[in-house]
């Protein structure tokens, strides 16, 4: 029998051992002892491994009576000096990988507060809208003041009133020489009205501060405290108006010249007022400064950020706002298909101080730039213009702002769109509107919207794709969504490979269950648009997936029943009649509730069908001739997050007839008015073992 061969050496060992490699080493075990029996030597006692094994397992207790008879080496318990220490190496692995979690952990604590972040942003942005549309109306209600007028029509020179005063228009409804005119006004007016004050301004880097370092509970640092009450430095000097008579304050201005260029757009249009013969439509246009919930600021650098220095106003001047916020449209008599868009204080090119436009067509030079490294203090999301004459406020966006599409479409009621922020921050925008015009401008959203479906463009980059809010492609569809194919625009491709589809092509399809849910039915002989497997008690079933448009509104449960004697029809008096084989009854929508019924809600506690059992037991006992209180639970949706692949009845109110609410309030107040005077006893008898043991061991 050939020497039992050592498997590795100590190099291998240790080179293994450090690599991991577990397989490597069972196979090499596997090779050395195929090598051992396959010797072939004539001292092998056994053919082969299995009779060695067959062997050994029928001489077990001779085995072990051979290993007791060997006398084993005397090992001892104390180390000796030569031998050296026991030394374990740890895998590095283990350390990166704990490092990895703990940046996992950093960075999920960091997601969860820039997600509470953009919450507050988003609130704020809702909440600014209606606060500077009424803005809008103040600085037009300024246009209004006589004393104001007359101030700086006086300032006009008289050669300047007179070119206007010409008859300037043909009788073809061109412009003329107005452009010309309009242009020297603009030049007279910068080089004597001035700016000594800042503006509006939007400042994203300060409000991600303070609302990240927002922390009351540990209480404000100096710098927190700094930043926040030093608002001069993030904002500018603005001009403090006077409460009791804030246009007292604007003809100071306008006496001395001076004002932030926001306001000079506002005397340059009160003097444009009387200047001009004769006008149709002169409008004020405002880019809202809203606050931009979607900005892309680095919460890790904002500290570092604000140490620097960024976010904090250069000068008075407001020099790095590249656009303005206000600028004037104006729209002549005889020329309702072009309008003139004057900017008075902020661009410098002639053809964007004073631009001669088709009423449909977009501009593009007021809108700013979407890098957010190159700018960092402006965002426009709506433009809005307020007529002079009417005081209609109409949007205006799309004339200003590109890639604007979805505010047009037409989502299903269903869509998963509709609660995009975007989507939510315009319909409420459109809610304000309406709620501060007298009248709605039906021709000039139609206008708007053929402008926004015109200038879009079309993504080329995968994060452009992410964020557009008017195209998706099929790979970002889930199973419960699909393409409607019926749309007449034009197909457009991503990167020229990838079809694009515009997100109200998108379908979402749920299954019959689901719509019963949502308080709809499928309309009859409906056939399903896809087919999807589901998970129900561990078997997997195949279920049809239907569409909005496939369904109608859910019928009311019936409040008759055919009687099979007379055959005519009866009221339903007894309200177990709804109860289904689970005993409960399933209504998801208060409207589908049965006439001459009524809800109940139920107390977490179970109080209000243990009064109503109760009351039944007592009538009972009485052998009273009033009926019993009857009730059904009634299980309105499903919970799905209790217990996981799992959906959860909820039941939190009961279906009784509406004669038997006047018997179940009377029990409610009553068991109220017991509870509380069951809290008082415990309060007076606590109150009185209190005094006692003060009287008594109040010295000691």
């Amino acid at each position: 029998m050939p020497p039992v061969k050592r498997l590795f050496t100590d190099e291998e060992d240790e080179r293994y051992f450090k690599r991991g490699n577990i397989t490597e080493i069972d196979s090499q075990i596997d090779a050395d002892i195929d090598e051992y029996f396959a010797a072939g030597s004539s001292e092998t006692e056994y053919d082969n491994e299995q009779d060695f094994l067959k062997e050994y397992q029928e001489n077990g207790e001779d085995n072990e009576e051979i290993l007791d008879d060997i006398e084993w080496e005397d090992i001892p318990l104390e180390r000796s000096n030569e031998e050296q220490d026991l030394t374990i190496t740890i895998d590095k692995r283990d350390q990166s990988r704990k490092k990895r979690l703990e940046a996992r952990r950093r960075n999920s604590i960091l997601r969860q507060k820039i997600l509470e972040i953009r919450k507050i942003q988003f609130g704020l942005h809702l909440v600014m809208i209606p606060i500077l549309l009424r803005t809008l109306q103040n600085r037009v209600d300024w246009c209004k003041d006589q004393r104001l007028n007359r101030r700086l029509f006086k300032s006009v020179p008289k050669l300047i009133v007179k070119k206007f005063k010409k008859d300037i228009f043909s009788t073809t409804g061109e412009i003329g020489k107005l452009r010309t005119l309009l242009l020297g006004l603009i030049f007279w007016f910068r080089s004597n009205y001035k700016i000594n004050s800042n503006g509006f301004r939007q400042n994203f880097i300060r409000l991600a501060y303070l609302l990240k370092f927002n922390s009351s509970s540990s209480g404000y640092t100096k710098k927190f405290l700094d930043i926040m009450n030093g608002q001069e430095k993030y904002y500018g000097s603005r001009p403090i108006l006077d409460k009791e008579d804030p246009i007292e304050t604007i003809r100071s201005m306008a006496k001395k010249k001076m004002a932030n260029r926001d306001i000079l757009v506002i005397f340059f249009l009160i003097i444009l007022k009387n200047t001009l013969p004769t006008y149709q439509k002169l409008s004020l246009c405002f880019a809202l400064p809203l606050i931009n919930y979607k900005s892309p600021i680095n919460l890790k650098h904002i500290a570092s950020q604000m140490e620097n220095g960024e976010g904090q106003v250069p000068n008075k001047f407001d020099s790095d706002l590249l656009e303005p916020y206000f600028w004037i449209e104006l729209t002549m008599a005889g020329a309702d298909e072009k309008m003139i868009i004057i900017d008075p204080i902020v661009h410098l090119e002639k053809d964007q101080m004073v631009s001669k436009v088709q009423i449909d067509e977009r501009v593009s030079f007021f809108q700013p730039l979407d890098d957010f490294k190159l700018n960092i203090n402006q965002d426009f999301t709506y433009v809005v213009s307020i007529d002079m004459d009417t005081e209609v406020i109409t949007d205006v966006s799309p004339r200003y702002l590109g890639n604007l599409c979805y505010r047009y479409f037409d989502f299903p009621p269903d869509s998963v769109y509709r609660r995009s922020r975007s989507y939510l921050s315009y319909l409420w925008f459109e809610k304000y509107l309406k709620a501060l015009n007298k009248v709605e401008d039906v021709k000039g959203r139609t206008i708007m919207k053929s402008i926004a479906f015109k200038h879009y463009s079309v993504p080329t980059t995968l994060k452009e794709l992410r964020q557009s809010e008017n195209f998706v492609t099929m790979e970002q569809l889930n199973a419960h969504q699909q393409i409607n194919f019926s749309g007449s625009r034009p197909p457009l491709l991503f990167r020229n490979k990838v079809p694009l589809y515009w997100k109200d092509q998108v379908i979402n399809l749920k299954s019959e269950q689901h719509w019963l849910i949502l308080g709809r039915r499928l309309k009859a002989a409906m056939r399903p648009r896809r087919m999807k497997k589901h998970v129900n008690n561990r078997k997997y079933e195949i279920k049809g997936l239907y569409s909005f448009d496939q369904t109608l509104p859910s019928l009311r449960l019936p409040n008759t029943i055919v009687d099979p004697e007379t055959g005519s029809r009866k009221q339903i008096e007894d309200v177990n009649y709804y109860k289904n084989k689970y005993g409960h009854v399933e209504i998801y929508c208060d409207s589908l509730k049965p006439k001459g019924f009524e809800f109940f809600q139920l107390d977490p506690n179970g109080k209000i069908k243990a009064l109503i059992k109760q009351y039944n037991k007592k009538i009972k006992g009485k052998h009273s001739l009033m009926p019993f209180i009857k009730y059904v639970e009634v299980v309105s949706g499903f919970d799905f997050k209790q217990k996981r692949g799992f959906a959860i009845p909820l039941i939190n109110k009961i279906l009784v007839k509406e004669n038997d609410l006047d018997r179940i309030r009377p029990l409610v107040q009553e068991s109220n008015e017991l509870e509380g005077l069951q809290c008082w006893r415990k309060f007076l008898s606590r109150m009185s073992i209190s005094n006692r043991l003060e009287a008594q061991y109040g010295d000691a």
